[in-house]
């Protein structure tokens, strides 16, 4: 009707895969656009942060932070960071 749909055994494969990776410990989030820029640096699990997120490490968190991106003001990485 949609197209092509996964086999169930597939699917169940994709979601315990999903399952054993663990959660990143920072991520950034950018807009929408054909060149997504930076919009906010988050804990690996904030809920604010959506779908448009990105895994980065925590050198690049930092580096994010000290170049102007805004850090989540829910989660706060910047204090975690200890970014100004």
């Amino acid at each position: 009707m949609f197209g092509w749909s996964p086999r169930p055994e597939q699917w169940e494969a994709s979601r315990q895969a999903a399952a054993r990776r663990p959660p990143p410990e920072w991520t950034l989030q950018v807009d929408v656009g054909a060149e997504p820029r930076p919009v906010a640096v988050h804990h690996g699990e904030c809920a604010v942060a959506g779908a448009r997120r990105r895994r980065i490490s925590r050198r690049d968190a930092i580096e994010a932070l000290a170049a102007g991106v805004e850090a989540c003001l829910l989660c706060r990485p910047d204090r975690e960071l200890q970014v100004d």
